[in-house]
């Protein structure tokens, strides 16, 4: 998608059981599934803090741009050079209205906690 791109890890855990009949499963990250997505962009998404002396720009987390078709869930974590997000929503493919043209997916990435 990009010619210099980033390449990022998708991370997706797996669903372990606890035995019991009818349960849900929990997400196991000790050990995910990983995919290399390669000609990705990544954007900071910056919010503003007010500060006693004016506001100060900090970012909250990415926007990722990737190649449109990639198997990214909004369930999933990505590994980026800045570190390890979580996917905040669902990825957003998208497609030029008149020409069917598909440049890719946007994801919404924020910081994992704990």
């Amino acid at each position: 998608m990009f010619p210099h791109g980033v390449t990022v890890t998708r991370l997706r855990a797996q669903l372990v059981y606890d035995g019991y009949e009818g349960g849900s499963g929990r997400r196991d990250w000790s050990n995910p599934d990983r995919l290399s997505i390669s000609g990705c962009g990544l954007a900071p998404t910056l919010i503003d803090e007010d500060h006693q002396y004016g506001a100060e720009t900090v970012p909250e987390g990415w926007t990722l741009y990737a190649p449109h078709g990639t198997d990214i869930t909004a369930l999933d974590r990505v590994e980026t050079p800045h570190g390890v997000f979580a996917v905040e929503g669902e990825p957003s493919p998208w497609a030029h209205p008149m020409t069917g043209w598909e440049p890719g997916t946007v994801v919404k990435l924020r910081k994992v906690e704990g």
